[in-house]
């Protein structure tokens, strides 16, 4: 599910700011809550943390060099 947000908001971000739509603050909980079992819960905490979130922002930098300027 993580990956897939994260693919989104990039796609997103490449058609410029201006094509980003933020969530009002209940959405986004709503939206969390569906989620089920939470990282800690389900025992992935550690696994995101140290090997897929920097994987997926190496991917990030070297496909979409300069996203975060």
């Amino acid at each position: 599910f993580l990956e897939r947000a994260c693919k989104m908001q990039i796609m997103a971000l490449t058609a410029g700011r201006d094509g980003v739509l933020e969530c009002d603050e209940p959405l986004q909980d709503k939206v969390a809550g569906q989620g089920g079992m939470t990282e800690h819960s389900s025992g992935m905490s550690m696994l995101t943390e140290k090997l897929v979130w920097p994987a997926l922002l190496r991917k990030l930098d070297r496909e979409y060099p300069g996203y975060d300027a």
